[in-house]
């Protein structure tokens, strides 16, 4: 009798093109990258628990069922290349959790975010909500540090694709701009225009299975 699949290596890519999504639920261990579809797309940027996330709605369009039709949708468009999308959002998360790195749930999830942004190829930060678009204070801290991570690693030459979404009314809008145009990363207003460039990059990615170990 053969032996159960290691849950934490996905099976190779199908010829659907509906990509591999990878969450800390499905996937607490994450894959080795030699395992996945590429190119491995990490959803960095603001979580929304109160209504529908953007990264949900990313999702959708990428695998072009969107849950209903929008005026800036492109899920009429080619199907999409296999791809891994890498969404960290962790629905068990609890917001009494201390922010102290003896925490270990706090801890688990940090370090797990932190080495799934190290394996992508392109990374997508966005800024966005009710409460980013209310320009509430301090919404999106982490996304900005996220943010932060990523250009530095642009600065060292390290090739990432990245691609910013920031509606208006965020408080750090501005400043978002700005750092988008000193290193030369395409900066939004709105998550769909963004999802549409995306969609070329992962059309325009060369090669199949990740090579790094």
């Amino acid at each position: 009798m053969s032996s159960p699949a290691n849950p934490t290596e996905p099976s190779p890519p199908s010829q659907s093109h509906h990509p591999l999504i990878i969450t800390p639920i499905s996937h607490p261990n994450l894959p080795s990258p030699s395992h996945l579809p590429r190119p491995i797309l990490f959803l960095a940027g603001t979580t929304n628990y109160t209504s529908t996330r953007w990264q949900t709605d990313l999702i959708n369009e990428i695998t072009l069922h969107p849950p209903k039709p929008e005026p800036q949708s492109i899920s009429s468009l080619s199907p999409t290349p296999s791809c891994t999308i890498i969404d960290p959002y962790n629905p068990t998360w609890d917001a009494s959790w201390s922010e102290s790195s003896n925490n270990v749930p706090f801890r688990t999830q940090v370090e797990w975010e932190l080495e799934a942004q190290t394996r992508a190829d392109v990374l997508v930060v966005g800024f966005c909500g009710e409460e980013v678009r209310g320009g509430v204070k301090g919404a999106g801290g982490t996304s900005l540090v996220e943010l932060g991570m990523v250009m530095g690693g642009r600065r060292e030459g390290k090739g990432k694709e990245v691609l910013v979404c920031v509606e208006e009314g965020f408080w750090k809008e501005g400043y978002v701009e700005v750092m988008c145009g000193k290193f030369g990363v395409r900066c939004f207003k709105r998550m769909g225009d963004l999802i549409g460039v995306l969609r070329g990059v992962i059309e325009g990615f060369e090669g199949g299975m990740s090579d790094r170990g």
